[in-house]
């Protein structure tokens, strides 16, 4: 059996997790592994599974949004972020994803390649580049 690429492998595998039963999906995956140890590829899967994600969410109109914070979210922060999202791209669904660094001092907002950084340090930057102009 040849090997594919990780993008062609996740294309592939898209309908077969979206319809298949589950032992067919397990079988599928079992044949995946296989095929990845065989070939020396297992440093592959995080990115097969990662494309797998994102082709599935492409196809139900979800967006991913990774939320960076110094503390953890509240529920209103959470809705003003998904309404803000709402406003600048085009999805049935926003799910966000957040981690805590709390030595950030503020809040990033990454969706696909926008990133939205709301920090301490890019508002001074900013504040400080207006100064100077």
């Amino acid at each position: 059996m040849p090997y594919f690429s990780s993008t062609t492998i996740a294309k592939n595998l898209l309908p077969l997790t979206q319809k298949g039963s589950r032992q067919e999906i397990e079988a599928v995956i079992e044949v995946l592994m296989k095929e990845l140890r065989r070939h020396k590829k297992m440093d592959q899967l995080e990115r097969i599974v990662s494309l797998l994600q994102t082709y599935a969410d492409e196809k139900e109109g979800t967006v991913r949004a990774r939320v960076s914070s110094d503390a953890a979210l509240s529920n209103t922060q959470t809705k003003q972020i998904t309404d803000f999202l709402k406003g600048k791209v085009r999805a049935k669904k926003i799910i966000l994803e957040t981690m805590i660094d709390a030595e950030q001092r503020g809040l990033t907002i990454q969706v696909n390649d926008d990133l939205y950084d709301l920090t301490l340090k890019s508002q001074l930057e900013k504040l400080t580049k207006q100064l100077n102009t």
